[in-house]
């Protein structure tokens, strides 16, 4: 209901990241919705179709700085490279999210400082560039 909320209020894409639903604590759910046109299927005009999907991947303990950003990076580039295609697009994001956010976790020298908590994002290019397919994407 949400999505189709925000929808309304003009965006074709609405994602919304860090869900943690009841009985699932050790999973966080992204959902991802885009509003598309399509023709009628008399052939007159078209009508709006909203298409929901929903990938979930486990939690990473900690906070970490960057990540909304990268996010929203990750979605911006891939939806420009593969549009209207969200059940593609969604695992690679998360995947590349996750993957990210393990090697800075891996890496951090346990200082605990802000500079230790940055994403790692140099030293993972070649996951940016390649994502691994480590979740699947659901339509709801």
């Amino acid at each position: 209901k949400a999505c189709r909320v925000l929808h309304d209020l003009g965006p074709e894409l609405v994602v919304i990241t860090s869900m943690t639903l009841d009985g699932e604590d050790d999973t966080i759910a992204i959902l991802a919705s885009q509003r598309i046109q399509k023709k009628k299927q008399n052939g007159d005009g078209t009508e709006e179709e909203d298409q929901i999907w929903r990938i979930d991947s486990p939690i990473l303990e900690g906070n970490y700085t960057g990540t909304g950003d990268l996010c929203a990076a990750l979605f911006l580039a891939w939806t420009a490279k593969e549009p209207d295609d969200l059940e593609s697009v969604l695992p690679k994001v998360i995947s590349t999210m996750y993957s990210i956010i393990k090697k800075t976790m891996e890496e951090m020298d346990g200082s605990g400082t802000t500079a230790s908590k940055e994403l790692k994002l140099i030293q993972s290019k070649g996951i940016i560039e390649n994502p691994p397919c480590l979740f699947q994407a659901k339509r709801l």
